[in-house]
């Protein structure tokens, strides 16, 4: 089932829906290239960064 599509998040309600998924035994997977990416793409259980992104989204 899908969660559906959020725009315009803050760092930390990305993290928050990622933790939320989890806490449900999903397997997360995010999709991040900018610094305000970091937090997620850390808490997630794969982080997916493209070759552009910004060193610390790497």
């Amino acid at each position: 089932m899908g969660v559906g599509n959020f725009s315009k998040l803050t760092p930390i309600q990305k993290t928050q829906i990622i933790m939320l998924l989890q806490e449900q035994q999903n397997t997360v997977g995010f999709l991040g290239d900018g610094i305000n990416d970091a937090a997620a793409l850390r808490q997630s259980d794969i982080g997916i960064s493209v070759d552009s992104a910004v060193d610390i989204a790497k």
